[in-house]
């Protein structure tokens, strides 16, 4: 699989839209208002066409590998051990895995050509990615140089794997129940190393108010070969894998190349490892036509078949006629001897034949925007935590659930001073004001999401920043045998404050007031300002009868 979700967030998709036991969260429904953003991250991972292959090596100044490892010995030596590695996929971002033995001095850099590079201080273990590197002829560089490092690089443990990325997504809503699709999503995706956020707005999708499910395809899984052909760019690798051609045709590097000598001559050919293409499902089917003479092209499915004209890239819509792979047929016509090379077999399904292979739960759409009856709680951090990406991946996970707030509390902290007099002061107060935020009746993946958003950098609750007073994740209650989960948390406002600090002795006379003048003829005022002392104490006129 390689879209997997990562927990602690709002929406995870499974393949499972069955509730296996009664009252096991069957019934809850996550609520997302027509003005709503969605938000979600999946990580990707490698599937069984990820590997690729060393193509060619090159060594300079560090010489050529010994006992599976190359090593500098010496500091300001331009060192350098590169790969050039194949694949059978033309991929966007890239897993690398490898050993550095030993790193006495210096550093050593790693980097893909056009792609990232990454500066490392320490031996040890590592997992690097690489996104958008510069392909040649189909191929990948990965370097490992430096001209400050002595050390040890294991070369017999490194691994470069493909991975998909935003473009081997697809994302839609369908119904609740049917999993018909209802609508395909174009979304904004970011990428950091290997996992994808992937956001758009409800105000951008055309739906009416009831319940529905988030979808997405699974690129290893290739339901209906609806994602990729395998090797559609003909890599040999000891043999064009992948394809088994007819006479006439011959597979190499790159190409297949077809020559038809006789009239009525043709040849084709044909996926082998690809999931079956499905029957009555719509696909596009596109080649790249370096060159053809006296023949006629066609993409063939079952019994249905679509031509493609011209040369370059080349694009056709055929209807997949029973479980059966797709056929690139080659037939003379106009004169003998006729040929063709084509360099390119690519695949996609058209949106309304879309097999989705993972679910989110039951999402209810309407209109949730009371702010006394439904809280929108959303979150960031600057940097990432509970292994989500957050910095510079934009990732703003959000959930509405229905509540209640009510409880204010008021937690002080205070100081009095008692003079000799007797007199009390208070010298210092800090106050916070808490309120209890009560919600109920959520699955387990809900309250993993909130036992974490709370402790955000940032942590908003209809828009305030608010955080967990009392530190600590409150007990989570439960109705019987009920797996559906309620709590009371305490939050407070992140940035209130109302404090006193005295710095002096002085104590102010409040009474009588300025609007109190009417009936106090002896307190002095002028222009209905009190007169007072230095100390703020009220001055009086003596009257004497």
């Amino acid at each position: 699989m390689s879209f997997t979700s990562i927990p602690n967030q709002p929406i995870i998709f499974t393949s499972n839209t069955v509730v296996d036991c009664p009252d096991c969260g069957g019934d809850y429904k996550q609520l997302l208002d027509f003005n709503d953003q969605v938000f979600f991250q999946v990580e990707s991972t490698p599937c069984d066409l990820s590997v690729l292959f060393k193509y060619d090596t090159i060594e300079s100044a560090w010489g050529v590998p010994v006992d599976n490892q190359v090593c500098s010995t010496a500091l300001d030596v331009s060192g350098l051990y590169c790969q050039l590695l194949r694949t059978n996929f033309i991929y966007q971002l890239y897993q690398v895995e490898f050993t550095v033995l030993t790193l006495d001095q210096g550093s050593l850099t790693v980097g893909m050509n056009g792609s990232s590079s990454y500066v490392l201080t320490l031996p040890g273990t590592y997992t690097l990615y690489f996104a958008n590197p510069t392909m040649t002829n189909d191929s990948v560089t990965l370097c490992f140089g430096s001209d400050s490092w002595i050390g040890c690089l294991s070369t017999n443990g490194i691994f470069v794997y493909g991975l998909a990325s935003e473009n081997q997504m697809k994302v839609g809503i369908v119904d609740a129940i049917t999993l018909e699709t209802v609508d395909i999503i174009a979304p904004t995706y970011t990428v950091k190393d290997n996992k994808i956020t992937t956001a758009f707005a409800l105000t951008d999708v055309a739906l009416g108010e009831g319940c529905y499910r988030l979808a997405i395809t699974d690129f290893c899984t290739n339901t209906c070969g609806q994602m990729y052909l395998y090797n559609g760019i003909f890599r040999d690798a000891n043999g064009v894998s992948g394809w088994t051609a007819t006479a006439l045709v011959t597979l190499s590097e790159g190409q297949a190349e077809f020559n038809l000598p006789l009239a009525s001559d043709s040849g084709s050919i044909t996926q082998n490892t690809s999931n079956d293409l499905c029957d009555g499902l719509q696909y596009y089917v596109s080649v790249f036509i370096a060159s053809r003479t006296n023949v006629r092209i066609y993409a063939v499915i079952g019994g249905n078949q679509e031509q493609f004209f011209g040369t370059g890239y080349q694009t056709v819509l055929i209807t997949a006629d029973g479980n059966n792979p797709l056929e690139i047929l080659v037939q003379e016509f106009g004169g003998a001897p006729a040929a063709a090379i084509i360099n390119l077999v690519e695949i996609s399904i058209e949106n309304d034949s879309i097999q989705w292979d993972m679910y989110s739960d039951v999402l209810a759409i309407g209109d949730y925007n009371d702010e006394c009856k439904y809280y929108k709680i959303e979150g960031c951090n600057a940097e990432d935590q509970f292994n989500l990406a957050f910095g510079a991946s934009s990732f703003l996970p959000a959930i509405r659930l229905e509540g209640r707030k009510f409880r204010a509390q008021y937690v002080t902290e205070v100081n009095n001073f008692r003079f000799a007099s007797g007199k009390y002061q208070t010298t210092y107060v800090d106050r916070e004001k808490k309120w209890t935020f009560a919600f109920g009746r959520l699955p387990e993946y809900v309250l993993d999401f909130l036992s974490t958003i709370f402790y955000y950098d940032n942590c908003y609750v209809n828009g305030d920043l608010y955080y967990a007073i009392d530190g600590e994740f409150p007990d989570v209650e439960y109705n019987d045998a009920d797996e559906l989960g309620a709590l009371n948390i305490d939050l407070a406002l992140k940035s209130s404050k109302v404090r006193k600090t005295i710095c002096s002795n002085t104590d102010a006379d409040c009474l009588p007031s300025i609007l109190d003048n009417d009936d106090e003829p002896f307190l002095l005022a002028q222009d209905l300002q009190r007169l007072t002392t230095e100390d703020s104490v009220n001055l009086y006129q003596e009257f004497i009868l």
